[in-house]
């Protein structure tokens, strides 16, 4: 009888990759029926890279006495591959060097692959016949979900391993490897840690998969990363700070020298001192807000409203582009079943704002977060060749439509003693370039404001915030500003800069922080620049 001799043997791989769970045979159901039919026999086509992955896989499940699995494997292979004359013969070595009694009855095959090898299709039928790699992947995945079903998590990630090294950016795989990686198979746990990497590659705003990296990366002593993690899954789901999950992420302070010398300690001292922050009680969720948005239909005022839709908010959505409100305001119902007004206006429009903000419907006048995000440039020259058009777009848009709004909302915000005024800025209002003479002046402008409507506002309770960001793709600011020329709107290829959702959760930080804390100013750049003019562009 053939021997494998090694043949399909893996080296000895290390402790991590090789974990010493062992799957009991009561805990193993799987049918081979179950698995996924394709329509017509795959073609003979040049697939011998998979043959091999498959006969190495189903002979190191065999060796390590997971039978049904090594089996599975096999017909699995076989389904695809049922004309390998090769991967016959192993098949029938291994039935007969394992005993066919204890496969299973489903996996039964053929006593020789001359038997059973289906008569060859016609050759315009191959193309079409023959698995695209998208099955493929798509039922290792089935594979994977069923045995996650049953129980049996070794055999779903090898599985989910297979559609992943099938398809790298198959949608969802690393996360459902992560997940389940963390919390089922404690001897990958580095393991776990790349799964979900990998997957907040691909959706940076899951609070859970951060949730599940930072205990990933606590039990593999990572702590600095653990809590990292942790305060951006709290930022993107409140509901997640909990006491538990404070004491296990948040670092406790580090212990003071013990001193031999008598302190005389001052009763406040002492309280204060005994104030163990990880004693503190949970913050309470955070309170349902009603925001209000402006400039609402792209970029980072569309991310910032969907943001806060997400978390369960009411949102105020404003904007010029009355078709884009409205599939916003239906994406936001039907997604987060969250509770949405639209207003369509431009903030250039006085008279336009007057209408819409100073009759509110009753249940929506109470504003308590005000974003004032709308906002643009025009044109890049010097001043001596600049559009005047351009200039009062900018002037009427970025500063007098944001001072309309805020004398609209403001009233009502002082007379409750309560709410917080956001406004977008920019890196440009904090350090001048070359021919950005208007939009600079313009966002100095905002810089200036936030500073001065602060000092007027704090003693009523209302709080002034505002975020500078530099470079933010996903938006429309280039394409603006070189009036829809976009080629010269090409300017983000060669460099990563932020993107809207970075920007839109800066906002949301802002806007969520207890009633006594008022951060006056996030100026935020990608790491590739450095400043207005000292940009990375050797590539993403």
């Amino acid at each position: 009888q053939p021997e494998t001799n090694g043949r399909y043997s893996e080296p000895e791989p290390a402790e991590e990759e090789t974990p010493s769970i062992e799957v009991p045979d009561a805990d193993i159901n799987f049918a081979g029926e179950n698995l996924p039919e394709p329509e017509t026999p795959e073609a003979p086509v040049d697939q011998e890279a998979a043959v091999d992955q498959a006969i190495r896989d189903a002979w190191l499940w065999l060796e390590k006495g997971h039978l049904e699995q090594g089996f599975e494997l096999f017909q699995f292979a076989l389904e695809q591959h049922p004309d390998n004359a090769r991967l016959n013969s192993e098949y029938q070595s291994a039935r007969e060097k394992y005993g066919k009694k204890e496969a299973p009855e489903a996996i039964e095959g053929p006593s020789t692959a001359e038997e059973t090898a289906p008569e060859p299709p016609a050759q315009e039928e191959t193309a079409d016949a023959a698995e695209t790699p998208d099955n493929e992947a798509k039922s290792y995945e089935l594979m994977g979900d069923m045995a996650a079903e049953k129980g049996d998590y070794l055999f779903a990630k090898y599985c989910w391993d297979r559609a992943a090294e099938i398809d790298p950016a198959y949608p969802g795989i690393y996360r459902k490897l992560g997940l389940m990686t963390s919390e089922h198979l404690q001897d990958y746990r580095e393991t776990a840690v790349h799964y979900l990497s990998k997957a907040l590659e691909q959706q940076d705003d899951d609070a859970a998969l951060h949730l599940a990296l930072a205990g990933a990366m606590l039990q593999n002593g990572d702590a600095a990363g653990a809590e990292t993690h942790y305060t951006r899954a709290i930022m993107l789901d409140p509901s997640m700070r909990t006491k538990e999950n404070e004491k296990q992420f948040t670092a406790p302070p580090a212990a003071e020298p013990v001193s031999l010398e008598h302190t005389e300690v001052q009763p406040e001292e002492e309280a204060v001192a005994s104030a163990d922050p990880a004693d503190w009680p949970p913050l309470p969720e955070a309170e349902t807000l009603t925001v209000l948005v402006t400039g609402a239909t792209s970029g980072i005022g569309r991310a910032t409203a969907e943001l806060f839709a997400r978390h369960g908010h009411r949102v105020i959505l404003t904007g010029r582009r009355t078709e884009r409100l409205v599939l916003q305001k239906t994406q936001f119902e039907e997604e987060y079943d969250a509770d949405v007004l639209m207003l369509p206006f431009d903030v250039r429009d006085r008279d336009a704002v007057q209408a819409a903000l100073t009759t509110l419907p009753e249940e929506w006048q109470n504003v308590d977060v005000l974003i004032n995000n709308a906002g643009l440039a025009k044109g890049l020259a010097p001043i001596h060749e600049g559009d005047i058009d351009h200039w009062e777009t900018m002037i009427d848009t970025n500063i007098k439509g944001l001072l309309y709004v805020t004398r609209a909302i403001a009233p009502g915000m002082v007379a409750r003693k309560r709410g917080h005024i956001i406004n977008i800025g920019s890196s440009a209002g904090k350090e001048v370039y070359p021919n950005g003479n208007v939009y600079c002046a313009t966002k100095f402008a905002v810089d200036a404001l936030t500073r001065a409507m602060r000092l007027d506002l704090f003693k009523h309770d209302v709080r002034v915030s505002q975020v500078s960001p530099g470079h933010v793709e996903e938006t429309e600011f280039a394409i603006t500003r070189f009036d829809g020329d976009a080629e010269r709107a090409n300017i983000y290829g060669d460099f990563q800069p932020l993107k809207a959702g970075d920007v839109a959760e800066a906002i949301y930080f802002l806007a969520t922080r207890p009633p006594h804390v008022n951060v006056q100013d996030i100026w935020m750049y990608a790491a590739q620049q450095a400043s207005s003019t000292m940009i990375d562009r050797s590539g993403r």
